[in-house]
Parts: C-alpha cells; structure tokens; sequence
C-alpha cells in the first residue's frame, strides 16, 4: 500500500504475508519499484515504511 507520495519519494507498506517475507525487499524494487518507475519518471525513490 502506497503511504506517501512527497517530493520524488513514494513510501510504501508491505501488508499481511508480504509484510513478513523475507523476498518482500527484492519484490518491492524488482517489481513494484520498476513499475512506478516506468509510469512515474519523476520518482526519485521508493522506500518501505512499517506497516
């Protein structure tokens, strides 16, 4: 879930399985942060936030 979206930063919260799994870090920039990316070309960063 998307918590934040503040100059270039979106800060995102990995929920239930996810939030626990050790591969939620390689998911998260692999994928989720590649897609943003490609949608989004003023992202700077994404950054996992506690849930």
């Amino acid at each position: 879930m998307v918590r934040s979206v503040h100059d270039g930063v979106v800060e995102v919260a990995m929920e239930g399985a996810c939030d626990e799994c050790p591969a939620a870090e390689i998911t998260m920039h692999a994928r989720f942060e590649h897609l943003l990316r490609r949608r989004c070309p003023w992202l700077d960063e994404v950054r996992r936030v506690d849930a």
